[in-house]
This record gives C-alpha cells, sequence and structure tokens, in this order.
C-alpha cells in the first residue's frame, strides 16, 4: 500500500470522524460546537483535497467519502428541521408584539 494513500486515507477517516461529531452535536443541539467542528472539518476537507494525488487516490477513498455524504444528509435534515422551527417560533413572535403594539397604540387613555 502506498504511503501517499495512506496520508490520504486518514485524513478522510478524520474528515469521517469530524462528521460523525457533527452530527451528534446537532442531535444534541449543540451549534456553537457544530459550527466549530463545521471549520475544523473545512480545513480537513481542504488538506484532502488540495494534495496533489487525489485524484489518483479517489477511487480507494470513495467508500469513506461517501459515507462522510450520508451522514451530511442526516446532518443537514436535522439542522434544516431546527432552521424551520426557529422560523415558525420568530414569526410566531413577530406575529404576537405586532398584536401588543397595536393594541398599545389603539388603546384608550
Amino acid at each position: 500500500m502506498d504511503i501517499k494513500y495512506i496520508s490520504l486515507r486518514r485524513s478522510a477517516e478524520k474528515i469521517l470522524r469530524l462528521s460523525r461529531s457533527m452530527l451528534q452535536q446537532a442531535i444534541d443541539r449543540q451549534w456553537d460546537q457544530l459550527a466549530c467542528l463545521e471549520v475544523d472539518r473545512g480545513r480537513a476537507l481542504n488538506h484532502l483535497f488540495d494534495h496533489p494525488d487525489i485524484k489518483q487516490c479517489l477511487p480507494m477513498l470513495s467508500d469513506i467519502l461517501y459515507e462522510v455524504l450520508e451522514v451530511d444528509r442526516e446532518c443537514i435534515q436535522i439542522t434544516e428541521k431546527e432552521r424551520f422551527t426557529l422560523l415558525q417560533n420568530l414569526h410566531h413572535q413577530s406575529t404576537q408584539d405586532r398584536a401588543v403594539n397595536l393594541y398599545r397604540n389603539n388603546a384608550p387613555g
């Protein structure tokens, strides 16, 4: 086994570990930690895909990278659901605020 392949495989495995950690943070609703992990994973992804031998080794890394995509899919589903909930809550709060302001502006006295 070629040393450059081993190095790239370790990088891909690190990306997978970071992705799984991000998923766990999403499940736990720990958004700040998820964001920090995402920065770390971005650096790891850049390191992997900037490697001069990535094109040659990519077929051998596809199993790991496919798993990264699957974990990402789960993470995105969780974060999109949370985003939708937050937007609904903001809309509801905004509607309540408008009603209170309308009442204050039109109340006698």
